[in-house]
């Protein structure tokens, strides 16, 4: 997932989601290929899981 799906999926900004990420209220979730993470990318699992916990 990309950035903007995320957002559009949590109901946020980009902008939002960038301080979330930044203030570690939104876990880390980027996808890792070979051990390196790929930046921009979100790993659908994680997120919709986050999203059960957290959005009501």
């Amino acid at each position: 997932m990309t950035q903007n799906e995320v957002a559009k999926l949590i109901g946020v900004t980009r902008r939002t989601l960038n301080n979330w990420l930044r203030d570690g209220k939104f876990p880390d979730c980027c996808v890792r290929i070979m051990g390196r993470r790929m930046p921009g990318t979100f790993d659908r699992e994680k997120v919709e899981a986050w999203i059960k916990e957290n959005v009501k």
